[in-house]
Order: C-alpha cells, then structure tokens, then sequence
C-alpha cells in the first residue's frame, strides 16, 4: 500500500507507544513509519523524568543517566500506577501516574514538531497494554489530551505490533501469536490476518510481569550476595535510594548482557561503607531465578491459545515484541513449544510505536485503499451486574458477578440478560455495573463504574423479569439500559464514556412516577436458576454521563426467526461451524440435566448458540459460544 502523502502534513497525525520503561513516537513518511529522534538523538526514550536542583525539569536519557546522583529527584517505571490517585514523591513534590505521564508525552510532542519543522501535532493513537482497565486507559487519555493532543483512538498494543508486521501481509491468511514482553507487563495476543482484516482473537497478560519484575530478582540476587560477603544487609530502598537506584542500573545491565554473554563479572566498587560487590553471575544462575517468570509466562501463552481455541502446531508466526522478548530463556520454551525457531521480524523496541504510526495512518486514511484496512479488537476485560446467586440450600452471595458481555467479545459488542428483582422490602431495584479484570466471580474483586436505580412496578410479584442490555464500543462507551418484560416502555438507561473525562456532574436518574404499594417482600428463593438484581444501594459511586427513566418508544431489533425446537436442533446441524460446536452444544445438555436449578438458563444460552448458527454472523457465533463456555464454566 502506499501513502498520499510523502513528506510532513502542517497537520501530522503521529502514533506513539508510551512505555513502562521506554517511550517511542512514531509517523508516517512515504507510507512507512519512522521513529523520531529527541534532542539527545535517542529514537527509544527512557520514560524517566528528572527535576534538578534548580527546578528544570529534564526527560529521557539524560535524566536516567543522572538517576544516582538525582535519585530523590527522579520518577521511573510510573506506568503501573496509571488509572489510580497513588501520589509519587520525588524531587519534593507529589504527583500521579497521569501528571507524569502527561510530562513525557509534552515531550515526544515536541520532539516531532522539531523535527517536523512546521506546523503542530495534534491527532495521535496512543498504545496501551491489552490489560490496562479502563480506567488506566481514561487517564492516558486524559494524560495526552492535557499535552495538547487529540486522542483518536487507544490501540492496544500486541495490536499495534502485529499491524506493523502485517502491512504487507494482511492479504494473507495468517494465524499470529504476539509475545508483547515489556518493561512493565506481558500481553499475549493470538490474532488472525486475512483480505485486509487483523482479527483479534484473544489478549491475555499479566500487569506484574516484565522486564521491571526481571530486575527485581536481580537486585534481590545482589543483596543476597552483598550479605554474604559483608555480614550484613544493605538498606532498603525506602532508607536509602541511592543504594538502591546503583543496584537497579547494574540489574538492568545484567540482564542485557546475559541475552548476549553467558558470564557476567558483577564488580560494583562502592555500595556502602562497608565496602562494594564483587561476584560472577553466569546466565544459568540468571535463568535459574527467572524460572517462576517464565512459568507465569507460559502459562498465559497456553491460557491464550486455549481460548482461541487453536494448538501450537495452527499458528503461523511468532512476533516477539518489547525488549525483554530477547532474553534467551523465554525465546528457548517459546521455540520448543512451537517447534519453530523465532524469527526477528523487526526490532523488538520499535514495534508498538510503528503499529501505531500505521493505525493512525488508516485512521486518517493516509493509505490508498485504508478505508479497506479493519482492525477488529476485543473487550479486554468482562462487563457485567452484581447479582444475588443461589450456591447451596439456603445460602445466597450477594455480589456475584454476572456477565453480560464476556472477555473477548468483538467491539462494537451487544448483549442482554434477564434477571428478577430480590432481598428487601425495599420499593427500588438497584443497577451496579462493574468491569471485570479477574476471573474472580465476586463483585468486590472489581471496579464498579456506576449504579442505576429503577421503581418496582409490582411488589407483590417476585417473578418479575427485568432484562439489562449493554452496548460497549470501540472508543470505551457503555450504554446501559434496564427494563421490565412485561412492560418494556419503563426504562431506565445510561451511556458511561469508560475511556474519557466529563468535567460537569450529572445528577443522579429520577425514578418515574409509580403509586406507592405497601406489600409483602419479594421471596429469595431461585427456583428457575436465574440471578437476582440486588434491592439496597451503595454509596459513593459515579453517575452517569446521561441516564432518565422514561416512557420510550420500544428500540426496533431484528426479530429471530419464530422457531419451533424442533427446527431449530434440525437446522443448526447443518449450518457451516455445527461440527466445531456440537461437543459444547451436547455437553450443556448434559449439564442442564446434572443442574436442573440452571437448566432454563444453559438451555437458553445454548439455544442462542444454535440460532447464531443458522441466522448470524462468524462474529455472533464466536459470540454465543463463548457465552456457553462462560456459562458452563460457571458451574464447574
């Protein structure tokens, strides 16, 4: 594909992969992504701010080479904190992930406007870890919005990756496996490419495994050693920062010369005042204190071809990604897993920031035939309601989890549950959404983006059905909406931007009017095996960006096809993908006749599964089946 535009546009849209350890920023020349050098000519940018004495403030490779004589004055490694309030403490000044963040983004801004040398940057795809929740991705929103730029979209960045590889080969039909290995976390990625389209089809990873948790092990390794030759510990960090900053570059100094050398001399001249560091380091000892590492790798690469349901022997390419997917012990089990030896399609340091020079070249159709370009990603984590769930005679947990859009679901996503009102004499039905990054099925476990309230129309009846539908978009956007079955123009709804700041508060949803009833509580007993909507409220917690109950119109759906049982297991056997489905379609029957308390609902989501088949999409199958799964996994 070739590019429309050759050289710098007076408005340059630029891709950047802001990093836990480095930082890149990457645009588009001649329909080829180019990485921008800084001042100090660095094309990969250390993400360390530094204030000096005299209160300048310095950025990349300059400030992390003075990290030992500045080390109260210098942040490092701030990308874990993204998404929280946890002040940073340095140079005498308290900051968040998000402030910093937006620091070292001002300045990649600046570079490519110096090299530019006209014009302003202001559009950029920003990359982020496939794990990040939302609210991580809100604040790198907000962090590159307070730089002076225009966020046009978030890639995650396996994504990014396999789009800066799959360019010129996205017309093949490939089957690829992203080991996205950074400074601060692991994704892995299985994705597939095929007549322009990158279908992601599954992203797993772990926000405590990287090149950071590498190091880690190293210095602990030098203050065992330094104990041993001493007789005594050195101070921890909190105590003296400078002793700890002198391990930290000496670690990350290890662990680059052992992917290359198989012995190390460690020789540290002066750590305290008792004296310096002196020992060889082989390669096996370092790989001997990374094992637990690489077994918690493994492990999500395994985790993630499961769910994409393929084996090693389907997959087509291997893209190792970031800079710890150098070291050798990690490309070894990679390889004879694979049965393959690793290719280097690219440097593994510039990868995510090409991919997003790329993605933000389709998105600003700087490519012949971009409109032609799909990414299709997935919803990271699992969007869902608290519930009250029956899990033994007579007992109840009141904040389970329920999902209504799962892991891996295809953005834009759409789906809907029924539940029934429960517990309380209470005369309001209360609405908690949650955003799920565990596997945990317990909704104190995750983060809850906010409550809706809705007026019981009958008290007296515990049967009522209440159906809750969530619509979840590409650019982060939920839209909630609750109604009542058997009178589905009562409705309340809400729309949350999951990824973007709302300066003004917007109040809370006003109840319609309802006569006011004195009746009996609902029972809590699930006879059918359904969930039951929580009746009591929780405080402190977000509103909506808009949300009213009122008299609507019923939205216009595309009805199913009226199908009698009958037709309906006659005709998804001979629809193309029954085969792959029909093992799980049979083992929910057996499941619904092991679990009677739950067979409407496994029924159900099977039935959906075999209406996919016949009248949906690809998507709408992957779609139900993986629903089943969650469902039968529920149980197990």
């Amino acid at each position: 594909m070739s590019s429309t535009s050759n050289l710098y546009s007076e408005e340059t849209i630029v891709g950047i992969d802001l990093g836990t350890s480095t930082s890149a920023i990457a645009v588009l020349i001649g329909g080829r992504p180019e990485l921008i050098q800084d001042a100090q000519g660095d094309r990969i940018i250390p993400s360390v701010v530094q204030i000096t004495p005299d209160g300048e403030t310095i950025i990349g490779s300059v400030a992390k080479h003075g990290a030992v004589a500045f080390h109260d004055r210098t942040v490092q490694e701030s990308k874990r904190l993204m998404g929280t309030d946890e002040k940073i403490k340095f140079a005498g000044q308290e900051k968040t992930s998000e402030e910093i963040a937006t620091t070292l983004l001002t300045y990649l801004k600046d570079a490519a406007e110096a090299k530019q040398g006209r014009g302003t940057v202001k559009d950029v795809v920003v990359s982020v870890p496939a794990r990040f929740e939302n609210a991580a991705r809100e604040a790198t929103r907000r962090a590159a919005e307070a730089a002076g730029m225009n966020v046009v979209r978030l890639i995650n960045e396996p994504t990014a990756a396999a789009l800066a590889y799959g360019l010129e080969t996205l017309g093949q039909n490939q089957k690829v496996l992203v080991f996205d290995f950074g400074g601060g976390t692991l994704d892995v990625t299985v994705l597939e490419m095929f007549d322009g389209v990158l279908d992601v089809k599954t992203s797993v990873g772990d926000d405590r495994l990287g090149g950071k948790d590498i190091d880690d092990l190293l210095v602990k390794l030098f203050r065992e050693v330094y104990k041993d030759q001493h007789g005594k510990s050195l101070p921890p960090p909190s105590k003296d920062r400078k002793v700890a900053q002198i391990l930290k570059e000496e670690a990350e100094a290890a662990k680059r010369w052992l992917s290359s050398s198989v012995t190390l001399p460690v020789d540290i001249p002066y750590v305290s005042t008792e004296g310096g560091l002196s020992f060889l380091l082989t390669r096996q000892k370092f790989e001997e204190i990374c094992e637990p590492l690489l077994m918690r790798a493994m492990s999500l690469v395994n985790e993630a071809l499961s769910r994409a349901r393929l084996k090693w022997e389907d997959v087509d390419v291997v893209l190792p990604v970031g800079g710890s997917s150098r070291i050798p012990l990690f490309r070894r089990a990679i390889e004879y897993a694979w049965g393959k030896e690793l290719r280097e399609y690219q440097n593994p340091d510039e990868a995510v920031a090409r991919g997003a020079a790329i993605a933000a070249g389709v998105e600003a159709k700087q490519f012949e035939g971009a409109e032609d370009i799909v990414v299709q990603d997935v919803s990271p984590h699992r969007l869902g309601v608290a519930t009250v769930k029956q899990v033994g005679a007579g007992q109840y947990v009141d904040d389970y989890f329920s999902a209504i859009i799962p892991k891996d679901s295809k953005l834009p996503a759409q789906s809907r549950r029924n539940y029934r009102a429960a517990l309380g004499d209470g005369s309001e039905i209360y609405i908690r959404v949650y955003e799920a990054s565990t596997e945990s099925n317990l909704c104190r476990d995750h983060r809850l983006i906010t409550e809706l309230k809705m007026r019981r129309i009958n008290e007296s009846d515990p049967t009522e059905e209440i159906t809750v539908e969530f619509g979840y978009t590409l650019d982060g956007t939920l839209a909630v909406a609750a109604r009542y079955v058997s009178s589905p123009m009562l409705k309340v709804e809400g729309v949350f931007d999951l990824s973007a700041i709302r300066a003004e508060p917007i109040p809370p949803p006003v109840p319609p009017p309802v006569p006011e009833q004195r009746t009996p509580a609902p029972s809590n007993r699930d006879d059918s095996g359904e969930q039951f909507l929580p009746a009591k409220p929780i405080a402190s917690i977000p509103q909506p960006v808009a949300a009213t109950i009122i008299p609507v119109v019923p939205e216009t759906v595309r009805p199913a096809p009226s199908l009698s049982p009958q037709q309906l297991n006659s005709l998804w056997r001979k629809r193309p993908g029954a085969e792959q489905c029909t093992p799980l379609i049979e083992q929910s029957e057996r499941a619904a006749i092991e679990n009677p308390e739950s067979a409407k609902y496994i029924r159900s989501a099977a039935d959906e599964l075999k209406m996919a088949l016949i009248a949906g999409t690809d998507a709408d199958v992957r779609q139900k089946l993986d629903a089943l799964t969650d469902v039968l996994f529920d149980l197990a």
